[in-house]
């Protein structure tokens, strides 16, 4: 596939269709990858070969952190010459260990989990927790041909993405309720923002363009197709999804994903009260932090008063940190942003984890990126549902207000970032309930 061109075709898929920050990255993924897999058993079969292949899956959030040793060589296909990271580096183990992928999988809200709502394709709308966090850092941290939008060049990009999948197939057995978005707060949008009139059929009904069926003849996909792996054109599953049956030795899925193949319209069966607030912001430049202080306005008060009362595991808080500046500079990709919530004393050598930490944000986009040029800043979505609990259980006030704080980690700078991280910062609290 390389000495043909087919190989770098499909790399030119990925930079002129991929959607990025918004609700259609994990579906179009998924599709893509689908499409790969049989592309490469088509060329096995031409080669006289056997046609016993799937992709493998990358975990990189078990064991080492490094890039497998089988992507490194000299003259081996799986190797790519262009990444900066080496075959002793680590991943940052805030972005990739199995501590923080396991704070990602309890997130209940889909939007946080899997980004946020978006009319097209290719528009950007916010940055959800999988991909800000580990999908995002793997590809800038490696850099080179994995740090732009031609990534399936190089052949790590393909077991990368098969575990964002994975954890994709995890998360939707985990919570079936979240497995499918929720309807927009209209009041969260600007009046003319269409995102804020969009629905969860919108999404399971999007035609996804972008792929190669056998042959290199166009193909598509939507949303909705690809829920269930295992009720695809040709089914497939994770290792990690099934249970040994001792009798047997039969392989059964945990739980079956039918009834949101085909869901229930949704219009009534949510409650969501979102607002905008701005924060206080406070600059330590010379540390590199920030501090956004933010009271609850009389509108998100009582909400706050009911989730912090706990009971209810039907319930979500979500915190969207918005307009946060992108580094365009791609020798700067590993800018990293590490969220805290409500500490006494955060610095930069606070650990991920501290009681306090939220997650961190790595980013994946600057002005070479084919169709997405305009992207001078990202709206990053944080899960609170379950932190927040854990601070009051210490004895952490939360009844009157939220403070963010924010370790900014620039390697390539020693002081103060060229971007303009340091400015007001402001915040959304988005509180629903499902019943």
């Amino acid at each position: 596939m390389r000495k043909n061109g087919s190989w770098e075709a499909w790399a030119r898929l990925h930079e002129a269709y991929c959607p990025h920050n918004n609700w259609f990255f994990l579906p179009w993924h998924r599709w893509y990858l689908y499409h790969f897999e049989e592309a490469c058993r088509e060329a096995l079969r031409e080669g006289g070969l056997s046609d016993d292949f799937s992709l493998p899956y990358w975990v990189w959030h078990e064991g080492s952190s490094g890039i497998p040793a089988a992507f490194w060589g000299v003259d081996n296909p799986l190797a790519d010459a262009s990444r900066y990271f080496t075959p002793q580096a680590k991943l940052p183990p805030e972005t990739c260990s199995s501590e923080v992928i396991g704070s990602i999988l309890d997130v209940r809200d889909f939007n946080s989990f899997a980004s946020g709502p978006s009319p097209d394709q290719r528009s950007f709308s916010t940055l959800g927790q999988l991909e800000g966090t580990p999908h995002n850092t793997v590809h800038s941290q490696i850099g080179g041909n994995m740090g732009t939008f031609v990534s399936p060049m190089d052949p790590i990009f393909w077991v990368h993405h098969a575990n964002v999948d994975r954890l994709w197939a995890e998360w939707a057995l985990k919570h079936p309720l979240s497995s499918l978005p929720s309807i927009p707060d209209q009041s969260a949008y600007a009046q003319q923002d269409p995102r804020g009139k969009l629905t969860p059929e919108f999404w399971l009904n999007f035609t996804l363009t972008g792929f190669m069926g056998p042959k290199a003849v166009p193909v598509t996909g939507t949303p909705g197709a690809s829920l269930d792996t295992r009720k695809m054109p040709k089914p497939y599953t994770y290792d990690t999804l099934t249970t040994v049956d001792t009798v047997d030795k039969v392989q059964t899925a945990k739980l079956s994903l039918a009834d949101t193949t085909q869901p229930k319209p949704r219009r009534e069966s949510f409650k969501i009260s979102s607002v905008s607030l701005r924060a206080v912001t406070a600059v330590d430049a010379s540390n590199m932090l920030i501090t956004a202080s933010v009271a609850y306005n009389d509108k998100m008060k009582p909400y706050m008063q009911k989730f912090l009362a706990g009971g209810n595991d039907k319930c979500s808080l979500v915190l969207t940190v918005m307009s946060i500046p992108v580094p365009k500079d791609q020798a700067r990709q590993k800018t990293l942003l590490r969220f805290f919530a409500n500490h006494p004393n955060v610095t930069k050598s606070t650990s991920y984890l501290d009681p306090h930490y939220l997650t961190t944000l790595g980013f994946f986009t600057h002005a070479a990126h084919a169709g997405h040029a305009s992207a001078d800043s990202v709206d990053f979505t944080i899960d609170l549902t379950t932190i927040i609990p854990k601070l009051v259980s210490r004895g952490i006030a939360l009844d009157e207000k939220l403070t963010l704080g924010v370790v900014v980690v620039d390697p390539a700078r020693g002081g103060l970032p060229e971007v303009e991280y340091f400015r007001p910062i402001n915040l959304r609290l988005t509180y629903t309930e499902w019943t």
